[in-house]
């Protein structure tokens, strides 16, 4: 299908066209069904709509007549008519391009946003359910009364074809008319844009000169400023070429070197320094050399030649901006003859006071902030070892040789100082402490402080005098050792002689030694008389409970030989000495080496040791000795009249409890034998006055009574030997088969079992336990015999066995009696002594025999019971090993 010809197209006549598009589309379009649309038709369709989208984004559709549209909105106008309107007229063709047209959503999004973009109410609702909802006012004028059913079924038009002829002719001459009119605006166009270039042109050159002469203005009044500024400096300043001569100077240069102006075309050293060739120290040679800026300092000379006065000259490089190569000098001059002047009689009063400070003893010094020290003099290197350079070299090296002990505080107390007040700025403090000399030794300084302030008042640093107070802190702590040494010995004087419990006494008097001279651990040793073994009786120090308690064999350690020797002893090195006895090391955990032994000492010889031990080697001197002998004096003294006292106080007690045990053996033997004794007296009478007049059946009955009153008199006797005899005999112990031993005591009352009907109980087994078979047989009986006397009616008893933690074990015997009130508890196991003296009721002698035994065989005895519910009495033996 051939385009249009193209021609000259008026708005107007686009506007009429689509008038025309409105009418021939009236009832044409249909609503679309993308399966009824041929495939190429609806692609070309498409495109040249959104083409036409594309064109009508960059116009301003305003009224009729006013604009000419661009040639591209013309072109897809003219590719949109002839789709529409050349013959044969295709519907479906028609409403695919007014669906195109109409519908968004076959636009792309970015043509599409730009046709927005220019007409913002073009569309106000997009497509739905494949309507269009509504169009703008716009679109609807330009398709006519068709928005309503714009996508309904309606009727099919025929167009006339004198109407498609008419619209061809039209389309030709509006395309004459645009071509025409697209060649006027073409050269109308060219002289524009080439009369605007001459206009900015000429704009541009007005421009410049004006630019050109502000700048030129403001050069001349800079360099007004410039040379005002260069004639008021008072330092001289003088402009050298690279000949070296002076091609401007300011007044200051003329007024110095008057003798010499007109300075101007002289070359520099010639006229300023009276010589032939440049100086060696000049800064300006030195600056065209490396064209580096330079400084130095020169004498400054008068007509004469000689030197009177002193210039600081700094010299700067002047550079070609356009080559970058050195083209002068620029010499700045000050004078500096009064600081000249000031340094020399600066460095005589500095010449003067370092002699002074040299000849000082004590240490001079300028301590930073940061602790480095900048100045020391020979008297601080003498003493401290370490010279002013080795101090500059390590900045930290005060700070190391400082005491750690004394370091922080010194470190917060200056700290504290450099931050105070102006009104205390000036004052100085004073300190005391310790340094580490470059052989090792400590040394006590005692330092006066004054801090160096800058202008601002701000801390800098500290002028520091300090004085070697080694020989008085020396002096003074031997005063206070020695005072020490005497306090401790009186207060130990008076414990030893206000007390007799040993071990407290020793315990203070071991941590006062301890405390005093400085030392690990401290430990107090005394030999028993049986074994003449040295028993550990108090230690103090690391592992103390552990030596506490051990044994030596007589001379046996360096506590052994100074026991069996009587004599002082110091041992510098323990490692050294066969005498000092390893294990100590291994018991305590602990590496011995310095050991300071004395022997406690009385009338009758040695009875123990003092020793203080220390991890250092040599650590004690003849002065430790000295203290330690003379504190060993008081406690001998006191130990042998504490063994005294305690040997007597238990004599007293041993002979109190044989009174006490004699009273209550005489009141037994007047209670317990004179029953018996009274019957056998009783019916000894009554046999020898009624003898004949008895018959043999009732004499038979006297005799019986006779005789068992006798053997009650028999038990009584041997329990009281038995008594006896445990406190006075030593027996051997071993494992005991307990079920044979508690098998015999049963045997021993087989009797009185059958007769009360009584009902024991037994464990199977019974566990190992070490004692003697006859005493703790003894024990058995006691307790069921009492069992079976004082439990209920028939007597039910039980006997039982617990293993205690403590390596003990625990044989009980639990009756059904009517159990003891706590008072009666209290009194048993009392030698002869009855619950019920009223009467024969009571646990009496056998108790007292079984707690006897129990504790010589290393046990004790107990009882448990409450009225009503019965009682248990036990004993508690060793356990066997294994």
């Amino acid at each position: 299908m051939p385009p249009i010809p193209r021609t000259n197209v008026s708005w107007s006549g686009i506007w009429t066209a689509w008038s025309n598009i409105s009418t021939r589309c009236r009832g044409v379009i249909e609503p679309v069904e993308k399966s009824q649309l041929q495939q190429t038709l609806r692609g070309r369709c498409l495109a040249i709509a959104e083409n036409w989208y594309e064109a009508i984004a960059g116009t301003d559709f305003g009224p009729a007549g006013k604009n000419e549209p661009p040639r591209r909105f013309v072109e897809l106008t003219e590719q949109v008519i002839t789709l529409l309107f050349v013959e044969p007229f295709d519907p479906d063709r028609a409403r695919a391009v007014g669906a195109a047209l109409a519908e968004p959503r076959y636009i792309r999004p970015d043509t599409l946003s730009r046709t927005q973009t220019v007409l913002p109410r073009q569309i106000t609702q997009g497509w739905s359910a494949d309507q269009v909802a509504s169009f703008s006012p716009r679109l609807a004028a330009l398709l006519g009364e068709v928005a309503a059913g714009f996508f309904q079924r309606a009727r099919k038009v025929i167009l006339h074809e004198q109407d498609l002829v008419r619209r061809t002719l039209i389309a030709e001459i509006e395309q004459a008319e645009a071509k025409l009119g697209e060649s006027s605006a073409h050269l109308e166009e060219r002289i524009q844009e080439r009369t605007a270039d001459l206009v900015s042109a000429i704009e541009y050159l007005e421009q410049e000169v004006t630019e050109r002469r502000r700048v030129e203005k403001a050069l001349r009044e800079r360099e007004r400023f410039l040379s005002d500024v260069f004639s008021s400096i008072q330092d001289g300043i003088s402009i050298l070429d690279r000949e070296f001569n002076v091609i401007r100077v300011n007044p200051t240069m003329r007024r110095w070197y008057a003798h010499a102006v007109p300075l101007v075309g002289k070359i520099c050293y010639r006229a300023y320094h009276g010589r032939s060739e440049p100086c060696e120290s000049c800064p300006s040679r030195h600056t065209f050399e490396t064209g580096e800026a330079d400084h130095g300092t020169i004498a400054r000379r008068g007509p004469d030649g000689e030197i009177n006065g002193w210039l600081d000259v700094y010299s700067f490089p002047l550079l070609d901006t356009a080559t970058g190569q050195i083209r002068g000098v620029i010499q700045y001059v000050r004078d500096i003859t009064e600081r000249k002047q000031a340094e020399e009689a600066l460095r005589q009063v500095e010449e003067h006071m370092r002699t002074f400070v040299e000849s000082l003893d004590d240490v001079v010094y300028f301590q930073g902030l940061d602790g480095s020290i900048s100045m020391l003099n020979a008297a601080g290197a003498r003493i401290t070892g370490y010279s002013v350079q080795e101090f500059q070299e390590r900045p930290q090296l005060w700070r190391e040789i400082v005491h750690p002990e004394d370091r922080s505080s010194i470190e917060e107390f200056l700290s504290s100082r450099s931050s105070t007040h102006s009104e205390e700025r000036a004052s100085s403090f004073e300190i005391e402490y310790r340094l580490q000399t470059k052989s090792g030794e400590w040394r006590w300084m005692h330092s006066r402080m004054v801090s160096a302030r800058d202008a601002a008042g701000r801390c800098v640093g500290y002028n520091c005098i300090d004085r070697d107070i080694t020989q008085i802190k020396r002096a003074e702590e031997i005063l206070r050792q020695r005072n020490r040494e005497l306090a401790l010995l009186d207060r130990a004087g008076q414990a030893l002689t206000s007390t007799l419990d040993l071990d407290q006494v020793f315990i203070a008097v071991l941590e006062e030694v301890r405390h005093l001279l400085d030392v690990a651990a401290c430990s107090v040793w005394l030999i028993e008389s049986e074994t003449g073994e040295l028993v550990c009786r108090q230690a103090t120090g690391p592992q103390s409970d552990a030596v506490r308690g051990w044994r030596l064999a007589p001379e046996e350690g360096i506590a052994g030989w100074v026991a069996h020797t009587g004599k002082s002893l110091i041992v510098p090195d323990t490692r050294f000495d066969e005498r000092h006895f390893k294990r100590v090391d291994e018991l305590t955990g602990m590496e011995l080496r310095s050991i300071l032994s004395v022997p406690l000492r009385v009338k009758q010889g040695v009875i123990g040791v003092i020793q203080v031990l220390d991890t250092e080697v040599g650590r004690f001197e003849f002065k430790d000795q000295r203290l330690l002998d003379s504190l060993a004096a008081s406690a001998a003294i006191a130990i042998d009249n504490a063994r005294l006292v305690k040997a007597l106080r238990q004599r007293t007690e041993e002979l109190e409890a044989r009174n006490e045990e004699l009273d209550a053996f005489a009141h037994t033997v007047a209670h317990d034998l004179k029953n018996p004794l009274g019957l056998i007296v009783g019916f000894s009478e009554v046999l020898r006055e009624e003898f004949t007049a008895l018959k043999g059946e009732e004499l038979c009955r006297y005799l019986n009574r006779i005789a068992r009153s006798g053997r009650k008199m028999n038990s009584i006797i041997d329990e009281l030997l038995l008594l006896a005899g445990v406190r006075r005999l030593e027996v051997e112990t071993g494992p005991l088969d307990m079920a044979q031993v508690v098998a015999e005591a049963r045997r021993q009352l087989a009797h009185v079992i059958e007769e009360q009907k009584a009902e024991i109980t037994t464990p199977d087994t019974w566990p190992v336990t070490l004692g003697y078979a006859p005493w703790v047989e003894e024990v058995w009986v006691n307790y069921l015999s009492n069992a079976l006397k004082y439990g209920g009616r028939p007597p039910r008893v039980k006997l039982g066995a617990t293993v205690q933690p403590d390596g003990m074990v625990r044989f009980w015997v639990r009756d059904n009696g009517p159990g003891l009130t706590p008072e009666e508890q209290s009194r048993l196991f009392t030698p002869f002594t009855r619950l019920d003296q009223a009467n024969t009721k009571g646990h009496g002698l056998g108790l007292s025999i079984v707690r006897r035994i129990v504790e010589k065989l290393g046990g004790q005895v107990g009882v448990e019971s409450e009225v009503g519910k019965g009682s248990i009495f036990s004993f508690t033996l060793p356990a066997a090993d294994g």
